[in-house]
């Protein structure tokens, strides 16, 4: 038991360390009637939940007399924040800046009228320890100028893990001042949902923090000129850059220390969809990029080519250590869920920004349909049974496909609703299948062309009328090393961890949107497999034992 717990602990670190949410401006010095402010962006692919954020704003006068320093701390409340949005932290509302007026709307955070889920607090520095004080009167001077070489620092946190940060004036590396600071320990939320964690600021690594060198004069601040992007951070000394909760410019492609490459396979595999590799070339990935995060993107969005706010994540891998010298690359297979479109492979710093971004096209000849989506949910006896699809070409229509005795036998048949089989738009299906059956059915799509050729989809399983809606692994042992996992009913996202019991991570898969996924090439062993439903934040955990034979 010890074993297994020890390897969830290790999991959940390694997840937290990848959140996806950014500073992208800061707003230090306004000028007479204007405020501070801090937007943030969410880099990722899914909604992300900011009640565990802590914005942390690093201080140090001679005002009053002896030097003062200390922490500003901003503990954000419980907001959403969709993907490619941003959320802008400001000290009161409406914000004045030399660009216009911004008025804060749901998913803002005025710090002077903080909700009850959140809080600000200033923690001084005295004899070693720190003492917490009431803030400022003028809440509107947290992000102060800072005697000595920590100029402007701010630093962002979830759950106590660093995720990004910013020094102004300060050089390239984290400033002294920084790393004298005794360790700070930050209350919890007070509704639960989020502890207290204990900051050490001595041992942080230059490779942590993003750096901008010219100073900060009255009513400008510092801005990225692509949203998340690492090295783009610039001084707004004009008014073109403040762009309070718009697009600072996407995020494009973009090469630094992590090269990375990838390509797609034209051919199907046995669901039917083709797949894209990933992976970091490690003869041109600096040893001070590591730890780094791999990361490869379904392109999606409205920027052919290009990193923004449509695309959509496939999978992730966290590198933790520089490869020995000379050693291959180490390939990552996916599953594209648009065929016919191209990948985006991301190499992520340890400053949580994009580092590189290398966009793969997709040379392959068209396939006749693209699913967007496929679900079969049970609710009592039926099954509904639901697809979308991007494209259709030359199609005629579709056979719904179950598996319940150990072959496939078709239970409906659904023409296509796109005019002559043709169609560049979503298109939406269901058919509702009365399903008595006590054990686990298998279902799927077989899609045919006017010419009689046919593609069937990748599988979705559901559990029996009789069994609990809970996780189901099966089969239980394998004796192949392959599993397939049955979630329960729902159509939220999902994140999936699988973990040997040294608590290494063996696979990972991101933003699992279907009802089911299958497992394949496991070595004979136990593993533990973790499931996170990121609209509850519930975890779920089941063992699978391998025995190949």
């Amino acid at each position: 038991m010890k074993r297994i717990l020890l390897s969830l602990l290790f999991i959940s670190f390694a997840f937290l360390g990848n959140a996806q949410v950014l500073l992208n401006e800061i707003y230090f010095n306004p000028a007479a009637g204007e405020e501070e402010h801090i937007e943030l962006y969410n880099s990722g692919a899914t909604t992300e939940n900011l009640n565990c954020y802590t914005v942390v704003v690093y201080y140090k006068t001679s005002n009053p007399d002896p030097v003062a320093s200390g922490f500003f701390v901003i503990n954000l409340p419980n907001i959403n924040l969709p993907a490619g949005r941003w959320a802008v932290l400001g000290s009161g509302s409406p914000i004045d800046h030399q660009n216009g007026t911004y008025i804060l709307g749901p998913l803002d955070v005025n710090w002077s009228a903080m909700p009850p889920t959140g809080y600000i607090k200033q923690f001084q520095l005295s004899g070693g320890t720190y003492t917490e004080i009431t803030p400022i009167a003028n809440l509107n001077d947290v992000l102060q100028i800072t005697k000595g070489d920590a100029k402007y620092t701010t630093l962002l946190y979830k759950n106590g893990v660093l995720v990004n940060g910013l020094v102004i004036n300060g050089g390239s590396s984290v400033p002294e001042d920084l790393k004298l600071m005794a360790p700070l320990t930050i209350p919890g939320d007070g509704t639960g949902t989020c502890g207290s964690f204990t900051l050490t600021f001595s041992t942080l690594a230059n490779n942590q923090l993003e750096y901008l060198l010219p100073s900060i004069g009255q009513s400008n601040g510092a801005s990225r000129t692509a949203d998340g992007r690492c090295g783009t951070w610039d001084k707004s000394s004009r008014p073109a850059g403040i762009t309070l909760g718009a697009t600072n410019g996407a995020s494009g492609t973009a090469t630094g220390t992590i090269d990375v490459g990838g390509s797609i396979n034209c051919n199907l595999n046995g669901n039917g969809k083709r797949e894209a590799t990933y992976f970091v070339v490690n003869n041109n990935t600096t040893a001070s990029a590591y730890p780094l995060v791999l990361q490869i993107y379904q392109d999606q969005g409205t920027i052919n080519g290009q990193l923004d706010a449509g695309d959509v994540i496939l999978a992730e891998q966290q590198i933790n250590t520089a490869p020995a010298s000379g050693a291959p690359n180490t390939v990552y297979t996916v599953e594209m869920i648009n065929t016919n479109r191209g990948t985006l492979v991301v190499g992520k710093s340890t400053a949580g920004c994009f580092e590189t971004i290398e966009a793969i096209s997709n040379g392959c000849s068209p396939l006749p349909v693209s699913f967007k989506s496929f679900t079969a949910i049970r609710n009592k006896s039926n099954v509904a049974v639901k697809w979308t699809t991007a494209t259709e070409q030359n199609n005629k229509g579709f056979y719904i496909q179950r598996n319940s005795k150990g072959s496939w036998e078709n239970i409906a048949l659904v023409f296509s609703a796109a005019p002559d089989g043709n169609s560049t738009s979503d298109l939406s299906y269901s058919f509702n299948d009365l399903n008595n059956e006590k054990g686990v059915c298998q279902y799927r799509i077989l899609q045919f062309d006017f010419d009689g050729r046919a593609k069937a989809s990748d599988v979705r399983s559901v559990r029996g009328e009789a069994m609990a809606a809970k996780l189901l692994v099966y089969p239980n042992p394998s004796m192949d090393g392959k599993v397939s996992v049955v979630f329960e009913e729902g159509n939220g996202a999902r994140n999936v961890m699988v973990s040997d019991m040294s608590g290494r991570m063996i696979k990972q898969y991101r933003n699992v949107s279907t009802n089911n996924i299958s497992i394949e090439g496991l070595e004979t062993g136990v593993y533990s497999i973790q499931v996170i439903d990121l609209s509850t934040a519930a975890i779920t955990v089941e063992k699978v034992i391998i025995k190949k034979r």
